[in-house]
């Protein structure tokens, strides 16, 4: 698998979130939280949530993930 994420990869992961049941009403940190727990490439119990703002796992070259500041997750483009 390559390690590095394409953009119409990372569309589809988002595309697919949007379509599931209830996926809506959940809180911007929730949306964002469960988008990188798809993303994640490894065994589930390997993505952690280490703070509120802050995910462990493996994302391709990256392990951490920093949730400060993140964009409106509904806002696709």
């Amino acid at each position: 698998m390559n390690r590095k994420f394409e953009l119409h990869v990372i569309s589809q992961i988002y595309d697919f979130l949007v379509e599931r049941e209830a996926f809506t009403s959940l809180n911007l940190d929730r949306k964002v939280t469960e988008f990188f727990r798809e993303v994640h490439v490894g065994r589930e119990e390997d993505f952690t949530i280490l703070e509120s703002n802050k995910i462990s796992g493996n994302f391709g070259e990256v392990s951490y993930i920093n949730l400060l500041n993140v964009p409106n997750f509904n806002d696709k483009d």
